[in-house]
């Protein structure tokens, strides 16, 4: 199985030093809330920070667009080469239910 094998911890005070530390590649990646009990957000997507940035950056009360900030806690991802290797791990994840990559 393609694990995500690697993870930053969210915290929306410190988003500027997250954003920086997150590749410009598409990847596969997990979005963990931060209650306990909370479904973990998959996607993939062709450049990494750039879609974190929308999906974490601060809160635009105009726009309708989807914002996880208050919601996550953790990230994992995987970057992937290749649309293959990406579909690859997407399906992985999905079908697996995200155990393995929530399990700790």
């Amino acid at each position: 199985m393609l694990e995500l094998d690697a993870e930053l911890e969210f915290n929306p005070e410190d988003d500027e030093e997250f954003f920086f530390l997150l590749p410009e590649q598409p990847a596969v990646c997990l979005i963990e809330g931060r209650k306990e009990k909370a479904e973990p957000h998959l996607i993939r997507t062709a450049n990494l920070r750039r879609r974190l940035q929308r999906l974490l950056g601060p809160l635009d009360p105009s726009s309708k667009r989807l914002n996880l900030r208050e919601f996550a806690r953790l990230v994992r991802y995987r970057v992937t080469n290749s649309a293959l290797e990406q579909s690859l791990t997407y399906y992985q994840m999905a079908r697996s239910g995200f155990r393995s990559a929530t399990a700790t």
